[in-house]
């Protein structure tokens, strides 16, 4: 889940991933534990995205999401973390540098870091990593190799994380197409290196 969301936000979304079926509480609290809102899902094993809907727009301030999974077995799995809503005139993305999360091939990483050593820190990730690295390091760009890893990707990143610009690289005109029905930045994979770190510098720079 992003840690920093606009409170224009309606929902949120979190990527939840469990080794088995589970029965799943969330709760948001603000400060002093004021009792915001409740959420009950099941879910299967494996990593599935959740909507959480709000009853109503929550005002700008630091709250804290509680969770607890219990499995079948009766197992049990509590966690929480901190969720910052800004207001509309807030900066996305606070990091110093920009962190820049690349999910793309081994070659085209290696191109990205040295044309962006300007532009922020890159962190290299797999697909399961990008979604932790890109809320712990407050990324404010995430780079996908679609035609890798696939539309899916793009359209879990881009939900869980919506005030971060997700740029995808294809080769297919069908999955740029794609790409940007799913509100993402879509560039020919054919870009240029150095076009696609200026876009991202303008990018980062919110």
């Amino acid at each position: 889940m992003q840690k920093r969301v606009r409170l224009t936000t309606n929902a949120l979304v979190a990527r939840i991933q469990s080794t088995l079926p589970a029965r799943i509480a969330a709760t948001l609290d603000a400060a002093g534990f004021r009792r915001i809102q409740r959420w009950h899902f099941t879910m299967n094993a494996g990593s599935s995205l959740h909507t959480l809907t709000l009853r109503n727009r929550l005002a700008p301030g630091t709250y804290t999401m509680y969770w607890l999974g219990r499995t079948a077995d009766g197992s049990s799995y509590r966690t929480q973390q901190t969720l910052l809503v800004i207001g509309k005139g807030a900066k996305a993305h606070t990091a110093k540098p920009a962190q820049i999360i690349l999910t793309v091939g081994p070659a085209t990483t290696k191109t990205a870091q040295r044309t962006m050593q300007s532009v922020g820190q890159t962190i290299e990730a797999t697909p399961e990593q990008a979604f932790d690295l890109a809320a712990s390091h407050d990324a404010s760009v995430i780079i996908v190799d679609a035609d890798k890893y696939g539309v899916k990707l793009v359209r879990q990143l881009s939900a869980v994380f919506p005030t971060t610009y997700v740029v995808a690289l294809s080769k297919s005109p069908v999955t740029l197409e794609a790409i940007r029905r799913e509100h993402a930045i879509a560039v020919p994979a054919s870009t240029p290196p150095a076009k696609i770190a200026k876009l991202v510098q303008k990018l980062a720079r919110g």
